[in-house]
């Protein structure tokens, strides 16, 4: 038998299923405190909880010793030696209490028995909505919901109170599948003015929003006349990221609709695919061509989303730097900033854009090629050769993606150097953080950042003192230097910067307090770190151990 609480949602005081006690009942208030009151109280506090519902309260006072004899009656503990017809009867009392304790005591009968589920078809009319609500639920116990039940559900979603109305919608969401019928209903019960139960419909629509029979629900929809509708059904598209390409399609000709917030919602529900099949992408591709430049957004933006770019993506988005929107010039570049591992054929475009008329196109390039795993030769010389671009912000990309990658050559090298010089300080800052992803830098570079200390930027300044503290065979000319800029009463961050540089055993006897702790810290991260090692080492044996155990036996 399902458990069945009943409560008031207003003020969401719980009646329990033993609840009286002589004169007295029994309630849980918000904070979930036990209250024993009289009945005088209990009318105040339960009975007449709000204006909304206080017409359907019909508890007879002058009968209130009978009403707790039936509810006694009708405890659930004694479910088994109850008859139908007691519980038949108990259907219509002039108490509401009564009448709900008779639905609960129903509930584990109506898998059987066509007149219970009748019985409680005809409860979820009840004219108190405790009631109606409570027979709603206890109707969805059942493993096959009747006709007859799915009738007075569909009629309780129409009801006037919310919580019917929540309590039926939520009782078609735990059909196993949904017929027409029932997803039209939900779709209706989407434009109730409550949001809790425009909220569970679409919460019940996604839980079958897989299924094939209502994608082709939600496809006819979105293609339908009814605006709010085509939201509904759109929103619930978003939900999935792998969707069949007849939907994807009707998700893209939706982009056309009148409706801007029809047309919003085709482009979410777009955005949130990670794979779009390939007809739709030759589809959307198209669309990054169209006249309307909200829909060639929303089409760079699905494409650059996908997790496996095909060859003639990179070209479309690369060609819509270009475009004439400015929003659509954001949406290219900020898709294209994200890619990685691409073949070979549009690296080598990308190279060959680095030298286009449009500055958008040769900076969304480089950073584009700052993020592959590894360049040709081809690519890196005209990288290097981007270094002396007129517009700061392409140098800046160039320096960037020269610093991330691992090709050192020196010729790289002295590139980065050499832009140490650069007008612009951003393009310096770049240039000494490349320099310090490098690794075994020559004794040239490291005087070159060392330089740097002068430099008017203070940005520089630190991003050089960063590098430096960073280097993992720091010279001595370098720790002097770090520690002048200590003594010299440079802010706290340099300090903190500094104590990394610390080279160990031959500080600890100095003279300053606070070097002989930093370079003790420093000892000690070190010592951390070959712990670590170690027991990395240990861990590692101890498998393969197990692993030749295990090829014994």
């Amino acid at each position: 038998m399902l458990p069945v609480i009943l409560h008031d949602h207003s003020q969401q005081i719980v009646l329990l299923q033993k609840h009286s006690l002589g004169n007295l009942r029994q309630l849980i208030t918000p904070q979930n405190d036990v209250k024993w009151v009289c009945s005088d109280h209990y009318h105040e506090e339960y009975h007449d909880v709000s204006e909304e519902h206080r017409d359907e309260e019909d508890t007879d006072e002058a009968d209130e010793d009978n009403v707790d004899e039936q509810v006694q009656l009708l405890d659930v503990r004694n479910q088994d030696d109850i008859t139908e017809s007691v519980m038949f009867r108990n259907l219509g009392s002039m108490s509401w209490i009564v009448r709900e304790k008779a639905v609960v005591a129903l509930c584990g009968r109506a898998e059987q028995d066509e007149n219970v589920i009748q019985a409680l078809a005809e409860a979820a009319a009840d004219r108190h909505w405790s009631v109606k609500e409570t027979a709603v639920r206890v109707l969805r116990g059942p493993s096959k919901v009747s006709d007859t039940a799915l009738k007075a559900v569909f009629s309780a979603v129409k009801d006037t109170q919310w919580v019917v109305q929540e309590a039926a919608v939520q009782v078609l969401e735990d059909l196993p599948q949904l017929s027409r019928e029932v997803f039209d209903v939900l779709i209706g019960a989407t434009g109730s003015e409550h949001q809790r139960v425009k909220r569970a419909a679409i919460d019940a629509l996604i839980k079958h929003a897989s299924s094939k029979s209502v994608l082709q629900y939600l496809v006819e929809t979105i293609r339908g006349d009814i605006h709010m509708d085509k939201v509904v059904a759109m929103t619930v598209l978003a939900s999935q990221t792998n969707l069949p390409e007849v939907v994807v399609e009707a998700l893209i000709d939706t982009l056309e609709d009148d409706n801007q917030d029809v047309k919003n919602s085709a482009g979410n529900a777009l955005l949130s695919q990670d794979e779009i099949p390939g007809s739709a992408i030759r589809v959307l591709l198209e669309k990054v061509r169209d006249k309307v430049s909200d829909i060639r957004e929303v089409a760079i933006r699905a494409l650059g989303n996908q997790i496996f770019v095909s060859e003639y993506v990179i070209p479309a988005l690369i060609a819509s730097l270009q475009d004439e929107s400015c929003d659509v010039q954001v949406a290219a570049v900020q898709m294209l900033s994200g890619k990685s591992d691409l073949p070979q054929p549009t690296i080598q475009y990308l190279t060959h854009s680095l030298s286009h008329e449009r500055v958008s196109v040769r900076e969304a390039s480089a950073k584009v090629l700052g993020r592959q795993g590894t360049l040709s030769e081809a690519t890196i010389q005209a990288l290097t050769a981007t270094l002396k671009d007129d517009t700061p912000g392409v140098r800046e990309a160039a320096v960037q993606a020269l610093g991330s990658h691992f090709q050192q050559s020196r010729s790289v090298i002295d590139a980065l150097v050499s832009m140490q010089d650069d007008e612009d300080p951003k393009v310096r800052e770049a240039a000494v953080y490349s320099l310090g992803c490098k690794i075994n830098l020559p004794e040239s570079a490291v005087q070159a950042i060392i330089r740097t200390l002068d430099d008017q930027d203070v940005d520089v300044q630190q991003n050089a003192i960063q590098v430096l503290g960073g280097l993992t065979a720091s010279s001595s000319e370098v720790v002097d230097v770090l520690l002048r800029l200590r003594e010299s009463g440079n802010e706290e961050a340099i300090r903190a910067i500094t104590i990394n540089a610390l080279p160990g055993t031959a500080y600890l006897k100095d003279d300053d307090k606070e070097i002989r702790e930093a370079a003790a810290h420093a000892l000690n991260v070190q010592v951390k770190e070959s712990e670590t090692l170690t027991e990395h080492r240990t861990m590692s044996k101890r498998r393969r151990v197990r692993l030749t155990e295990e090829e014994i036996f």
